[in-house]
């Protein structure tokens, strides 16, 4: 953990609660990326991160500063995504569309420079698709695949995120590998 962290979470323990403010810049775009990539539906990944930041000032006082603050707050991500979706089915897979789409200039929206509209209507489709795949897995298996693939995270650090041991998320993330390249082939050869 960086020295700021250690002062900024110090300070905010003591009381200095504006101080929490830099530890929402430096980490909402985490958050907010596991929840996206998680929900795949922009208004619930922002409330859930704001929930995230809500239990992290809640609850500084439990944080260990042992292990990486970054790894606490996904583990405080994928509590409240568990907890929150456990009943209420959610519908996971939609159009990939994005805000950035609605930001862009003229140019940037209607003139495309790079593939033809064949190409990138087809890449659209199969992005879609796996997108489909994934989100079929069960949720320790896509966990797993969004940690890894996404956020970059090692074994160990998975492990303390999901509070199983390090056999059991490689185990996670080969089934899940498994599964996706199955059902992967099989788009592949409707493909041809």
């Amino acid at each position: 953990m960086e020295i700021n962290d250690i002062e900024t979470i110090e300070k905010v323990k003591q009381g200095i609660t504006c101080e929490f403010e830099k530890i929402i810049n430096k980490y909402s775009r985490l958050v907010y990326s596991i929840a996206y990539r998680l929900l795949r539906d922009s208004d619930e990944a922002n409330d859930l991160s704001q929930d995230v930041f809500l239990r992290a000032f809640k609850f500084i006082n439990k944080y260990n500063p042992e292990f990486k603050f970054s790894t606490w707050l996904v583990r405080i991500t994928y509590n409240l995504y568990k907890d929150r979706f456990k009943t209420k089915k959610v519908l996971l897979v939609q159009c990939i569309t994005s805000d950035e789409e609605n930001n862009k200039s003229y140019e940037e929206k209607f003139i495309d420079h790079s593939q033809g509209p064949d190409i990138k209507v087809e890449n659209k489709i199969k992005s879609s698709q796996i997108i489909k795949i994934i989100n079929k897995l069960p949720l320790n298996y896509k966990m797993v695949i969004n940690l890894y693939f996404w956020g970059d995270y090692s074994y160990e650090e998975i492990a303390e995120i999901l509070e199983v041991p390090i056999g059991t998320v490689k185990s996670r993330l080969k089934r899940a590998k498994s599964y996706l390249l199955e059902n992967y082939s099989r788009l592949l050869e409707k493909w041809k």
